[in-house]
């Protein structure tokens, strides 16, 4: 008698197999795996869990005001896992508020609220003044391009200039026969 695919994954992760190697084997997402073992009630063996003991001294570290990622050091056990425990008991970090002491200033940006501390407010004002003078010192190459282009042009008129006393006629070209038409001229309405 042959197994149905979730069938066959479950019984691998009962045997010791992880969500992931039974779903390289199934041909099947390893979440759907999980979500089909953890609706029979099968665990994989590769989840940690953990002694009560070992939660309950996680939680009374942080309550005693070690950050959660010094208590996830020194237990050995993710950062996350500590935190989620915490959340669960209703305890929050007391170091982050001690932490957040140095920050001074609040800002907004896109909806987003942030705590910059003195020297991120400080960077972020040479940075604005760095920005500043780089873009006055365009500026004044932008003039100094200028400055050359406008000697160019006034030496070049110049010269045609000194050419139209010479030759008045070399600058006078007889574009059309036709006389032109004077305001006035005409009918009157």
């Amino acid at each position: 008698m042959e197994l149905s695919p979730m069938q066959r994954a479950i019984e691998l992760v009962r045997r010791g197999t992880s969500y992931r190697q039974a779903a390289r084997i199934c041909g099947i997402a390893p979440r759907t795996i999980r979500d089909w073992c953890i609706s029979v009630g099968v665990r994989s063996r590769y989840l940690a869990e953990y002694p009560e003991e070992i939660r309950k001294k996680a939680i009374e570290l942080v309550k005693n005001g070690m950050p959660y990622y010094r208590v996830a050091k020194t237990l050995g056990i993710p950062c996350p896992t500590i935190r989620n425990w915490c959340l669960k008991a209703g305890i929050k970090s007391q170091w982050k508020s001690e932490h957040l002491k140095k920050y001074v200033k609040e800002e907004v940006l896109d909806g987003i609220r942030y705590l910059v501390s003195e020297d991120y407010v400080r960077l972020r004002q040479l940075w604005k003044r760095i920005h500043e003078l780089e873009r006055k010192l365009r500026n004044m190459r932008r003039e100094e391009k200028m400055e050359r282009e406008l000697e160019r042009l006034k030496a070049e008129a110049e010269k045609l200039e000194e050419q139209l006393r010479r030759n008045p006629t070399q600058f006078i070209k007889v574009i059309s026969l036709k006389p032109i038409p004077q305001e006035g001229m005409g009918r009157e309405k």
